[in-house]
Order: structure tokens, then sequence, then C-alpha cells
């Protein structure tokens, strides 16, 4: 069986990510108000993915004194450091367990290729999954090469990004994922199975 997991907010805490990358910014001469505006002006530039220099230069343009040279040098160390927090030790070990029992992860995110891949590589994940596909926009058209069969699982906390998945592939399982994009769901959604953290999937697993 393959199941196909989202990163960001699923089995990733990017919330907690973006505040210690926001800090960077922060100690390099950023206001807290310009961070949260040059962040959304560059994600419309980008289309969704997130690049590091290019929020740099957009903050520069509006605050003079910041300083974009410390600014990526504080990136460099950061992006050097071990991302295993952003992580929950339940959900590393749910994911093993997973690729253990035979099942194919991939993994299927939204955002900026360096940054997704640099996520993975520090958080030490790289190896659980064994094809890692990084998109802009809707995720459907790449859903569609990955080969998927009836009862595949595709695992994700965006509500909205499930809905549209499953009006085109209703013969996956789909699961959604606890988050501030889960539409402040508490429960199942028709056929789409609810899980508070993504560990609770390994419920859902057929007795051998």
């Amino acid at each position: 069986m393959k199941i196909v997991f989202d990163l960001d907010h699923t089995i990733f805490d990017t919330t907690e990510f973006k505040s210690d990358l926001f800090a960077l910014l922060l100690r390099s001469g950023a206001s807290s108000g310009n961070i949260l505006d040059t962040y959304k002006e560059h994600l419309e530039i980008t289309g969704g993915g997130y690049n590091f220099f290019l929020h740099c230069k957009l903050i520069e343009k509006k605050e003079k004194h910041f300083d974009t040279k410390r600014a990526l040098v504080l990136y460099e160390e950061f992006t050097g450091k071990n991302f295993s927090k952003y992580i929950s030790e339940d959900t590393r070990k749910a994911l093993h367990f997973l690729k253990q029992s035979g099942c194919q992860l991939l993994l299927l995110t939204k955002g900026g290729e360096e940054t997704q891949k640099t996520k993975l590589r520090q958080s030490g994940m790289e190896d659980v999954f064994e094809g890692v596909y990084i998109c802009q926009g809707s995720k459907l058209a790449t859903l569609e090469t990955l080969g998927l069969q009836a009862g595949d699982w595709f695992v994700d906390d965006s509500l909205e990004e499930i809905v549209t998945l499953q009006s085109a592939h209703p013969e996956l399982q789909y699961f959604l994922v606890q988050s501030e994009y889960s539409g402040g769901v508490e429960g199942d959604v028709g056929n789409i199975r609810f899980l508070r953290t993504p560990d609770a999937i390994l419920q859902f697993l057929s007795p051998e």
C-alpha cells in the first residue's frame, strides 16, 4: 500500500519553524509587522514557495537599516542545525513503523524546493520516504503521476486540499490531520478520517 504524506503542519511543525525563522529576521533588524507583510507579499511572487533571500530583499526595500548579509549568515547557520524538534517522536516512530510494515511512503508537499528539502534532510527523514515530490499550487497533477490505486492513503492537514483531491479520486482513503488549516474540524467528515496527531493513523492499519 502507498501512503502519501504532506509535510507542513502534517508531520512537520511549521508553526514553530516559521517562528524560529522569523527570529533570524528580527535579529537582523526587521520589524515584526514588516516580516509578516513581506512574507505574504513574497509568497504571491513565488506562487507559494518560501525563499529566504527574496524575503530579505523585500524587507530591505522597506527597512533600510535591515542587515541582509547578517540575516543570510544566520540563515546558513540555522539550516545547518538539527531539525528533529520539528517532528514529534511519536510521529517519527509511526512513520518508521509504517515503512517497516511494508507500506511505501511518499511525500507530496507544496513550497520552495530548497526549503522543503532542507526541512526533510535536517530532520533526518530523507530515508523514510521512497519518493519526494514538491509542487506549487494544487497537488492534483502531481498526485496523478504517483501510480496510486484504490485503497491507497493520502494524509494532509488542509481540508480544502483533501476535498479537491477526493472529488477527482474518490477511490483513495483520505486522512485529515488537525491544524490551523483543517477548517476547525473535530471529527470525521464523511469518509475523511480525522487525526488529532499523525501517529493516530496507525489505528487504521489492518491486522496482519
